[in-house]
C-alpha cells in the first residue's frame, strides 16, 4: 500500500489543517520527486485545489519596509481578443526603489475591490502592460494595478480604472 502522505486527500487535509493554525505561516515540501511524479495525484491537488490562485511573496520588513510608489496613468484599450492595459512606471520611492514587478487585479461589476483576496489577481508581471484575454464582452470590470519592489513591498495605493467591455 501507498504511504498516507502519498494520498492526495490526506495531503489536502494536512495543508488545510496547517492553514487553520494561526502560528503556522506556510508549508515546505520534501521530496520534490513525489510532486513531479504526481504520486497519488498530489501535484493535481496542489495545482487545482490548494494553490489555484497566485500569491505574492511575503515581505522582508527587517530589511526594507518602504513600499514603492503606485503605477501612473492606467489606460485600458479594447482589442479583438481581450482588454489591453498599460501604465507608466512611478517615480522612485523614498528609499530610491523602483518597482520590480506589478500586480494586476480585476473585479467584476459590483464585487468588492478586495486586494487581499488572491482570486482577484489576474496577472503578476514585470511588464508595464497586460492583455487580459479572459475578459468577457458585455462585462464591466474594475482593474487595479499595484507596484511591488525587489523585497516584495506592495504599494499602498494603486491606480485603477473601470471599463465596460463592449465589442
Amino acid at each position: 500500500p501507498k504511504p498516507t502522505w502519498a494520498n492526495a486527500a490526506e495531503f489536502v487535509d494536512q495543508v488545510e489543517l496547517c492553514r487553520s493554525q494561526d502560528q503556522i505561516c506556510g508549508s515546505a515540501w520534501f521530496r520534490c520527486a513525489s510532486i513531479i511524479a504526481n504520486d497519488g495525484g498530489i501535484t493535481n491537488s496542489m495545482r487545482y485545489e490548494l494553490y489555484k490562485y497566485p500569491a505574492l511573496v511575503p515581505t522582508m520588513p527587517w530589511i526594507d519596509s518602504i513600499p514603492p510608489n503606485r503605477p501612473i496613468d492606467l489606460k485600458i484599450y479594447r482589442q479583438d481578443i481581450g482588454l489591453y492595459l498599460a501604465w507608466e512606471q512611478p517615480e522612485p520611492a523614498d528609499d530610491t526603489d523602483l518597482p520590480s514587478y506589478y500586480v494586476v487585479y480585476r473585479f467584476e461589476d459590483g464585487a468588492p475591490n478586495d486586494l487581499n483576496d488572491p482570486r482577484n489577481i489576474v496577472k503578476i508581471t514585470r511588464d508595464q502592460h497586460f492583455l487580459d484575454k479572459s475578459a468577457k464582452p458585455g462585462q464591466v470590470y474594475t482593474y487595479a494595478v499595484t507596484s511591488v519592489d525587489r523585497l516584495h513591498n506592495e504599494s499602498e495605493r494603486f491606480v485603477y480604472r473601470t471599463f465596460s467591455y463592449e465589442q
